[in-house]
């Protein structure tokens, strides 16, 4: 495009300090195919726009997605998990009237998908309220204080499945050194001690109403263009210059392991998976236990099988697991001889009918 233009209504925006940030959420892109594109993606008939950045950077402003509601879409403004181009973006494209999208080209994109209005609408805070009264989980985003580096040792670095099924990744919810914005500010310290476990779960505000609630405001999500909302990020390892990068997204081959090293019997190739496990993944040799350098989730290849019941796992050695009920657990043992250890865990099995 090489020309374009917005029109917006004074009147419908506040004009009090404290109405900045809904001011901003109210630029939108106006545009219908994408609309519509985005209200079915979002599974939200109401929602009139998809938000742009707000943040006040040269450059992000206004000109990508928001971060907190399209996370690793191509059009967002900074890379923290495998990019994906969705079928929002290219709507957006076919809406100026130079593009013809072919969405059959569009990547698989999960985030956000169906989580409806809250999601789309909302704040991650008023989201992940919404979601803890319903009971239900808060995915994509997470409350959970990774250790100190000096305590993964005994603990290891705890991951999760991203959401969209292909790569895991731990909880960014840190501590940063200065406070954050206040409409930033989503977790308090509640009634439980912030400091009883490595594994820190702070409150969400608005979770109690009483003065014991000290606002955690140094704590929120590492990325400030999520508006500090935690979710769940890939690692990724830098190496020597002449050897790739490798990471935690199943589909990167690069991700091979050593045997001797493979801990939780990874299968990284082109249709593997992201499985989680259940809680103490260990590792035992002739004198103690210990736990693995990441644990909470895996990549393993898979099949589809009637005879076997449905969904087998394909851990590294040939070990298969049948994985039959969605949620159940399976138990795996296996042995690195070259180590002298061995292996004692268990994978969550995923919804069967995601794969097969």
């Amino acid at each position: 495009p090489i020309a374009g233009y917005i029109n917006f209504c004074p009147n419908t925006l506040g004009s009090r300090v404290s109405d900045r940030v809904r001011s901003l959420f109210v630029t939108k892109h106006e545009l219908l195919h994408a609309l519509q594109v985005a209200r079915k993606f979002f599974n939200c008939p109401t929602l009139d726009g998809v938000e742009l950045e707000d943040q006040d950077e040269v450059g992000v402003f206004l000109t990508h997605w928001e971060k907190r509601l399209l996370e690793n879409e191509l059009m967002t403004a900074t890379y923290t998990n495998s990019y994906r181009v969705s079928p929002i973006t290219l709507a957006m494209m076919e809406d100026t009237g130079w593009y013809l999208a072919n969405y059959a080209m569009s990547h698989d994109f999960s985030w956000g998908g169906g989580l409806g209005c809250s999601f789309a609408m909302a704040s991650c805070l008023e989201y992940m309220l919404e979601r803890r009264q319903m009971g239900r989980q808060i995915n994509p985003f997470c409350q959970q204080i990774q250790p100190p580096l000096h305590r993964t040792e005994d603990t290891g670095v705890q991951v999760s499945c991203t959401p969209d099924g292909v790569s895991y990744g731990f909880c960014n919810l840190i501590h940063h050194p200065k406070p954050l914005p206040r409409e930033y500010v989503y977790f308090v310290q509640g009634r439980q001690s912030f400091k009883t476990s490595p594994f820190q779960e702070p409150e969400l505000a608005g979770g109690f109403e009483t003065d014991r609630d000290k606002p955690l405001d140094t704590v929120g999500g590492k990325i400030a263009l999520a508006n500090y909302c935690p979710y769940y990020q890939e690692i990724e390892w830098e190496r020597k210059l002449d050897e790739p990068t490798i990471n935690t997204h199943c589909h990167t081959l690069n991700n091979y392991k050593e045997p001797k090293n493979n801990f939780r019997l990874e299968q990284f190739t082109p249709k593997s998976i992201c499985v989680q496990h259940s809680p103490h993944w260990r590792l035992r040799n002739n004198k103690q236990v210990f736990g693995s350098p990441v644990e909470g989730a895996g990549c393993y290849s898979f099949r589809c099988s009637i005879v076997e019941g449905g969904l087998v796992i394909e851990l590294a050695g040939g070990i298969a697991l049948p994985c039959v009920v969605p949620g159940s657990t399976v138990r795996v043992k296996a042995c690195l001889k070259s180590q002298g250890l061995s292996i004692d865990g268990q994978l969550v099995c995923p919804e069967c009918s995601l794969f097969c």
